[in-house]
This record gives structure tokens, C-alpha cells and sequence, in this order.
């Protein structure tokens, strides 16, 4: 008898812990920040508002309301992607810059995700770009 309740112990305790573990994977697996291969979490927000076929196919926009932000951030846009082209967007690996007069400072958007900056130095822009260009809604 004392071997049948120690078994019956063990398989009651495996699937408590399976269970556990299952509730854990559906809790981690939520809408949060995405994770890079290095444990930092990629740069921007969620933003549900970051649609559209453009985004969907991994673009990059980068949205300015000051003209004097326009040739930097070209500049960024090139150094990633290279210039501007339909075959790029096609491929979901163009950055677009767009004069937005209503933009509060440079808004960079991916698909479904955001960052605002005030300048285009700012660092946390140049890793936007890298981490959600290309990604679109598979990735």
C-alpha cells in the first residue's frame, strides 16, 4: 500500500506542476515588451494605432514636424536601409521619412509599436529602427 500512495503522490505532483507551468507560459506569453537575444527589451511602445499594409510589411516611418529634424533623420534612414525604393517596401526593409506637422517632436513607427523623441540623436530612435525594421506583423 505504501508504494501505491507514493506513486499516486509523484503522478498527482506532475500534473500539479504541469498545470503550473502551463498557466505560466499562457501568462508570459501576453502583449509585453518584446525581448532581443541579449534580455534587453527592443525600444518603443505598444501602440495599437501603428497600422496599415506599409507597417505590416516591416517598414519603418519616421514622422518629424520640424523641418530642420528632416535631413537627419534622412541620413538615418539611409545608413539603415539604403534609399527609398518600392522593392525595399515591398520587402518590408524601407524607412520612410514623413513631415508630420502635427508630430510631437520625431515619432518613429513600426507595426504596432512607437517611439517618441525630441531629437534625432537620440539614441533609443537608432535602436527602434534596428529592432522593428523588417519585423512587421510576423515578427
Amino acid at each position: 500500500m505504501p508504494l501505491r500512495r507514493a506513486i499516486a503522490l509523484i503522478a498527482a505532483s506532475a500534473v500539479v506542476l504541469g498545470v503550473a507551468i502551463a498557466i505560466v507560459v499562457v501568462l508570459v506569453s501576453g502583449d509585453s515588451p518584446t525581448p532581443t537575444s541579449a534580455g534587453t527589451v527592443l525600444a518603443g511602445g505598444s501602440d495599437r494605432a501603428a497600422t496599415g499594409g506599409y507597417l505590416r510589411a516591416g517598414n519603418v516611418e519616421l514622422r518629424y514636424a520640424s523641418a530642420a529634424d528632416r535631413a537627419p533623420l534622412e541620413r538615418l534612414a539611409r545608413e539603415v536601409a539604403g534609399p527609398p525604393s518600392d522593392a525595399l517596401a515591398r520587402a518590408g526593409q524601407e524607412v520612410r521619412v514623413v513631415h508630420d506637422g502635427s508630430a510631437g517632436g520625431i515619432v518613429a513607427r513600426a507595426w504596432r509599436h512607437s517611439l517618441t523623441v525630441t531629437a534625432p540623436s537620440d539614441p533609443r530612435l537608432q535602436e527602434f529602427v534596428d529592432a522593428w525594421l523588417g519585423r512587421g506583423a510576423a515578427g
